[in-house]
């Protein structure tokens, strides 16, 4: 019986309150800020910044992202740092935006060490430093930035291959794009092995994400139907994506392509355009095509 009571007085409590943070609710986020929730702060700058659910407010969001910092949170310390690098909403200051991403990296912010090392990557702000570069992405990847993941293996693709796939790899799990195309391009240099059907997943995420090379190494496949069903039309599609997206070589297949179909005009056009925009092998196509035509039969 006892037993009884107690679940049912458990059943019968009230549903937890629902966190206005997360329902995108500035009020009430920035009352829970107001009461220690440095979490909150943070939060509820960002809505201020981008105007979620209140009118864009650049100062109150300059001061909220600064109470999460203060109290913390290191996602507010990067927050603030933006805003500066961009001069969004305040006048760009380099240095005041480096000084928050340090601070925001030190409290375990991933982002605003990704944004460090960038900076001491370019020197954009400081002189360039490429062994403090490194460390902050070391840092930004265990904190959790796939990006940071992603240039980290960059670093390490020419002396440490195995390291950089796996760094690749983990990017690629947590949802970074760029990186699954990275990997690939790994598996093909021999670095790690791989079933071609899944290097083609792969070249379909980085794709998806923006990589154009990726989208050509997919339309590759499209166009043979190796590792993935044959599809000539997607495959144009794809080329000519990537080619409108200043890709030479997404320009040189889309107009072999052509000619293949008998389509000379556009087909020597992008041929050109491929080759004039550096494709080498788009080049090697145009002359063998064009001396193909002025043969005598």
């Amino acid at each position: 019986m006892i037993l009884l009571l107690s679940s049912l007085v458990t059943a019968q409590q009230p549903p937890p309150p629902e966190d206005p943070c997360a329902a995108g609710d500035p009020a009430g986020c920035e009352a829970r800020c107001l009461q220690g929730d440095a979490r909150a702060c943070s939060t509820a700058g960002y809505l201020f910044e981008v105007g979620q659910g209140v009118d864009e407010d650049a100062d109150r969001a300059r001061q909220l992202y600064l109470a999460g910092c203060n109290g913390g949170d290191g996602r507010g310390c990067g927050n603030l740092g933006v805003m500066f690098d961009l001069g969004a909403g305040v006048t760009r200051d380099v240095s005041q935006a480096l000084v928050m991403y340090r601070r925001g990296c030190r409290a375990g912010d991933g982002t605003s060490c990704l944004y460090l090392g960038i900076h001491q990557a370019t020197g954009d702000g400081l002189g360039a430093d490429a062994a403090g570069a490194s460390r902050s992405y070391q840092l930004g990847c265990e904190y959790g930035s796939w990006a940071a993941c992603n240039l980290l293996g960059a670093e390490r693709e020419a002396a440490a291959p195995i390291e950089a796939v796996e760094l690749y790899g983990k990017a690629c799990e947590g949802g970074h794009g760029v990186a699954c195309y990275n990997l690939a391009r790994m598996v093909v240099a021999g670095h790690a092995a791989l079933p071609v059907e899944d290097v083609v997943k792969l070249y379909g995420v980085g794709c998806e994400a923006g990589e154009q090379a990726a989208c050509v190494d997919l339309g590759v496949h499209l166009l043979t139907g190796h590792g993935i069903a044959r599809d000539e039309l997607r495959a144009a599609k794809v080329f000519q994506d990537a080619c409108e997206s200043d890709q030479p070589k997404g320009c040189s297949l889309r107009g072999a392509m052509y000619l293949n179909d008998g389509e000379d005009a556009p087909g020597f056009a992008l041929l050109e355009l491929g080759c004039d925009r550096g494709d080498a092998w788009g080049c090697k196509v145009l002359e063998e095509q064009r001396g193909a035509t002025t043969r005598e039969p």
